[in-house]
């Protein structure tokens, strides 16, 4: 997949998505909602519209 895009009349929409996943209690939302947010920040660093799935601890 190239990337999340949709036309919408003249105007283009992107959207950038960085996910998380945890297997268990062991891991605090906080740290989970960092991990994704880095996740998010790495997809946006190549140029947007896509997805990526955090490193590290979790699932």
């Amino acid at each position: 997949m190239d990337g999340i895009r949709q036309a919408v009349g003249a105007t283009q929409i992107s959207a950038s998505v960085g996910f998380a996943a945890s297997c268990g209690a062991q891991e605090s939302l906080h740290a989970l909602m960092l991990r994704a947010d880095s996740a998010l920040y790495t997809v946006k660093g190549k140029g947007r519209g896509g997805y990526a799935a955090a490193q590290g601890e979790g699932g």
